[in-house]
């Protein structure tokens, strides 16, 4: 498992599953600035493979305009499969499904109560993947 930090989350990621996950830092605030540095971190920590994030949005962060145009380029994430938030607070829910509905970023993106539910609809997409290869 490799661990990577950065100014608004903590990355690890299992190469063995092809799973990132992500823990959003409290109050993060992923300006431009720190989304590209974001974004750079896990093409590093996942050395540029394909992979799905698995991300608890537990703590508060903020995300500007700029930022959620920057995410939902294709170039941004072309190496992510699929997106589950959970432990999503109020406020976070608001968000990630503003960046789904408005920014559409062209993966499958869905917001769970908890972790396992998340990792249940990851590895049903895992499936559907392999059974297309």
């Amino acid at each position: 498992m490799k661990v990577l930090n950065t100014s608004i989350s903590v990355l690890s990621y299992n190469e063995e599953d092809s799973i990132l996950h992500i823990e959003m830092r409290p109050d993060a605030d992923m300006n431009l600035e720190t989304t590209k540095e974001h974004y750079a971190a896990i093409n590093l920590i996942t050395d540029n493979k394909k992979h799905y994030a698995l991300i608890n949005s537990q703590n508060y962060f903020t995300i500007d305009s700029e930022s959620f145009k920057y995410a939902s380029l294709s170039s941004t994430v072309n190496n992510r499969l699929a997106c589950a938030h959970y432990n999503c607070s109020f406020a976070n829910s608001l968000t990630v499904n503003f960046y789904k509905n408005n920014h559409r970023p062209g993966i499958p993106m869905n917001i769970f109560n908890t972790k396992e539910e998340a990792l249940v609809w990851i590895k049903s997409l895992t499936e559907v993947f392999q059974t297309k290869k």
